[in-house]
């Protein structure tokens, strides 16, 4: 029964981080203040009990507890979850063509970019952010010799 809670915990996170994703570009003018049960900031190990994050203009202005919010801002109560910091996928192979680039060689020469062959159609786009990922890097195959930036 408590691993079940704990996975659900895990879940909701991932569900509050996309959303906050979505009010930065769909909310970029207002100011919005997102209460936390637990804010994880990925700043030397603070994490904040009961805190909030302060958003004006689509940028962080504000984490910790004790915020001031401004009475125009909007308020979400998301007291009983724990937020995170999008995580980053460092060596990732997401939206590349064919699936396995270790088997079917592509031209890719120095002139190129990985913007010249991403597919923003695969379906692994979806699932790195249902995870919380924010940022990835993205290349040919691991067993490719290529050069080109990333």
């Amino acid at each position: 029964m408590q691993i079940k809670i704990v996975v659900k915990k895990i879940i909701d996170s991932k569900v509050v981080f996309i959303f906050i994703a979505i009010i930065f570009c769909t909310l970029n003018s207002q100011i919005i203040a997102i209460k936390g049960g637990k804010i994880y900031t990925g700043n030397k190990g603070r994490v904040y009990n009961d805190g909030t994050i302060l958003i004006k203009s689509g940028k962080i202005v504000a984490v910790g507890k004790n915020i001031r919010i401004p009475s125009r801002a909007i308020e979400i109560d998301y007291s009983d979850y724990e937020i995170i910091p999008g995580l980053i996928d460092n060596h990732s192979h997401i939206g590349t063509e064919p699936e396995n680039l270790n088997e079917f060689p592509v031209s890719f020469g120095p002139q190129h970019r990985i913007l010249d062959v991403l597919s923003p159609d695969d379906s692994f786009w979806e699932k790195a952010i249902k995870g919380g990922v924010t940022t990835v890097v993205t290349g040919p195959g691991s067993g490719e010799v290529s050069s080109g930036q990333a």
